[in-house]
């Protein structure tokens, strides 16, 4: 009689479910994974931000209020050319509270993402970071 060579389907099943144990495991770190580096993208775009006004602030003797896409041919001392949009595409930089001595960036997460543990990052003119969602300040930044 010839030897049937193969898999049994008890075989082929658990392997099914040791794949699927390990796919269990390794999604939800992986996608935790993704979302820190996310952070990263809006922790970039609001540190390069800060350091434009300061810039700006050496230069003009105050805060700019107004963030401008594109550099024009005369930059008024009130006007700061940045890009709103993070570089990983992630977050919206905004700038609010902004006067002479004082600014608000924060960085919102784009629509169809989700995080959360870190939704809206902000700083201000002292330096304050702070953040909106499940985890405190430290924890994101």
């Amino acid at each position: 009689m010839k030897k049937q060579r193969g898999f049994t389907l008890i075989e082929l099943m658990i392997v099914v479910a040791i794949v699927a144990i390990l796919a269990s495991i390794a999604l939800p770190a992986y996608n935790s994974s993704v979302t820190k580096s996310r952070r990263a993208d809006a922790r970039v775009m609001l540190l390069r931000a800060v350091q434009q006004q300061e810039q700006n602030f050496s230069q003009n003797g105050r805060y700019a209020d107004t963030i401008l896409a594109t550099e024009p041919a005369t930059l008024a001392a009130n006007e700061i050319v940045l890009d709103t949009l993070s570089e990983g595409g992630y977050y919206t930089l905004n700038i609010s509270n902004a006067t002479a001595d004082t600014f608000t960036f924060s960085a919102t997460l784009n629509a169809g993402l989700t995080d959360p543990q870190c939704d809206v990052f902000t700083i201000n003119h002292f330096g304050a970071k702070t953040v909106s969602g499940t985890l405190n300040s430290e924890d994101c930044w």
